[in-house]
């Protein structure tokens, strides 16, 4: 259990170092700011979506960033089954 407990500190200190980097990049980029002015969106998905995306201007509409990052259900899928 203690073995346990001391992975589970170095773990919590590496995700720490992470974040922190996170919020120095986020401070850098106009991208992330502005995304995170939208509602329901906090620093984690707001850097996501910027990384993810890029420069927004190559999509013409939403749907191009939909079908992009794979929002948009094929025409002969099949719906989920709970």
């Amino acid at each position: 259990m203690q073995c346990e407990l001391k992975l589970l500190v170095m773990h919590k200190q590496q995700i720490e170092e992470v974040e922190t980097k996170l919020e120095e990049l986020a401070r850098e980029k106009e991208s992330v700011k502005l995304l995170k002015t939208a509602p329901c969106v906090g620093p984690r998905l707001s850097e996501a979506v910027a990384a993810i995306l890029d420069d927004p201007h190559r999509f013409e509409n939403g749907r191009q960033v939909g079908c992009y990052v794979g929002l948009t259900p094929r025409r002969w899928s099949e719906p989920r089954k709970s």
